[in-house]
């Protein structure tokens, strides 16, 4: 049985916000949260999570001794982090907890307090940019990964702003609350709004509000990521009771509309071709795998020697010459080749499809999901979707597969709603 005291709460709650400021990638909140989780998954080590993550840590290396321009330091080290990463995913997919009473409130309150913190801040930058355009609510510049080399200024909004205005060129910035762009915040939008799935089954209204919320948020960041995600996930993990439920199709239309309204120029470039982060990751990544197998590299390139294989030119447009593409689901393919099936095997084995969905979606955002941060939300979102939790209604845990919920009729006997337990596909 899992407790959680106030000290694990606040922790919690304070990770998923700052969990992107750090100094290097490993000396970070990441960092520091991944290590935890890393104690967490050893002390809950089975010999099926080692003995898959072994076997997908060997697809990963296997790249290294195959590199064009022989094999160096960053690789192993590298190759290092994602095996690492790997095994907690494998670990943590493996694992299902059971969260007694307390710990079960805190959690929900948690969700509540991270996802209505969201959307205060979120708001506000809107509004200031949509005003007063200050970037004041955005998070110091020196804490985020440095897009860009400006000078005197103080958060990442401002600096970009004062970039479009020392060059002349008007700068479009989104919202993206405590985090370095918007399309990560539609990652965590994600991961919260899927755990809250499970951890509040037993209140519609309660479940439907959270997902209102993470729209909400999503539109005002104006992710196009993030709404589709957002979609994918409602449809998933409501598909059994779409047919009885109007409210949730109502809901999930009002949301498209929305969108449609806030992104159709966008939305209008991505149907034509147009729109460069469409390209980037979906276009540039197949045609740049496309040039890796047309040189017999089937078992990938690390992200170190991409630029032996992809064209320099294309490379550049594409955005490579930092590393691999922004499509995570790509990347399996183009730097692990044929191993990339074999890894992804690993990922999806003993998960449901609501959990493989969320997996997929998640390697949308970035093309890193073998990074500290990525992974702890993830392994979060999907150890609270196998949870079990304790409710005050009833005396046995609440599980995927069980859950209790009052009769229309009373009980004759005892004066009192009688309690009947239904199977999770009747739930909506």
């Amino acid at each position: 049985m899992v407790k959680l005291n106030l000290v694990h709460f606040f922790l919690a709650i304070v990770c998923v916000f700052t969990l992107q400021i750090g100094y290097t990638v490993h000396l970070s909140v990441a960092g520091a949260c991944f290590v935890a989780a890393l104690i967490y998954a050893l002390r809950n080590l089975t010999l099926l999570s080692l003995g898959l993550a072994l076997a997908g840590a060997v697809f990963l290396v296997v790249p290294i001794i195959f590199a064009p321009g022989g094999i160096s330091f960053d690789m192993l080290v590298r190759a290092g982090r994602e095996a690492l990463c790997l095994f907690i995913l494998v670990a943590f997919k493996n694992i299902k907890p059971r969260f007694d009473q307390a710990a079960h409130v805190r959690i929900r309150r948690a969700l509540w307090i991270i996802i209505l913190g969201l959307l205060l801040i979120t708001a506000l930058q809107a509004i200031d940019l949509y005003t007063a355009r200050s970037g004041r609510f955005f998070l110091p510049y020196n804490l985020l990964p440095k897009p860009i080399s400006l000078a005197n200024c103080g958060t990442s909004a401002d600096c970009w702003l004062k970039f479009g205005a020392e060059h002349g060129v008007l700068t479009l910035i989104r919202p993206a609350a405590t985090y370095a762009e918007p399309s990560y915040l539609g990652f965590v939008i994600l991961c919260l709004v899927f755990a809250s799935q499970k951890v509040m089954s037993t209140n519609r209204a309660e479940r439907t509000c959270f997902v209102v919320v993470g729209m909400v948020i999503a539109l005002l960041a104006q992710t196009a990521s993030g709404i589709a995600a957002l979609i994918a996930v409602l449809l998933v993990t409501n598909w059994k009771a779409l047919s009885r439920n109007v409210g949730i199709m109502l809901l999930g239309l009002a949301f498209l509309v929305g969108a449609a309204v806030l992104l159709g120029d966008r939305l209008e470039a991505l149907m034509y071709g147009s729109d460069e982060s469409g390209r980037i990751r979906l276009i540039y990544p197949f045609l740049a795998m496309g040039q890796m197998l047309e040189k017999g590299y089937i078992f990938g390139v690390p992200s170190e020697s991409l630029s032996y294989v992809v064209r320099g030119d294309f490379a550049a447009a594409a955005g490579f010459t930092a590393g691999a593409s922004d499509n995570a689901l790509i990347n399996m393919f183009l730097l692990y080749g044929v191993g990339g099936f074999a890894v992804l095997a690993i990922l999806f084995a003993r998960n449901s499809f609501a959990e493989i969905v969320l997996l997929v979606l998640s390697m949308q955002f970035n093309g890193a999901i073998f990074m500290y941060d990525k992974v702890i939300l993830i392994s979060l979102a999907l150890l609270l979707y196998k949870g079990q939790f304790e409710t005050r209604s009833a005396s046995r845990p609440v599980s995927a597969r069980t859950i209790a919920f009052p009769a229309e009729a009373a009980d004759e006997t005892l004066g009192r709603a009688a309690p009947q337990v239904v199977t999770a596909s009747s739930v909506s």
